[in-house]
């Protein structure tokens, strides 16, 4: 069961994706690990996981090609 807390804190991020007009594809919460998982957007490019205190992680959830232009953004700021 998630935390008072965690609830309330991924209300708070499906209420802002929502807003966006974003879809919601995945809004989990893991028993093992104790955390609220949302997968959102069209390309499913939002993913947060929800600690049990409440803090939030931003996973890059990025597909092949945004990987690609990802990478040779870094590969040009390095030289």
């Amino acid at each position: 069961m998630p935390t008072a807390i965690q609830a309330r804190q991924a209300l708070v991020l499906l209420h802002w994706i929502s807003k966006g007009f974003q879809p919601i594809n995945v809004f989990r919460y893991d028993d093992k690990y104790q955390t609220v998982y949302i997968q959102a957007g069209d390309s499913e490019d939002i993913a947060v996981a929800i600690n049990s205190d409440g803090r939030c992680n931003f996973l890059l959830n990025l597909c092949k090609k945004k990987k690609i232009f990802l990478r040779r953004i870094l590969v040009s700021q390095e030289m």
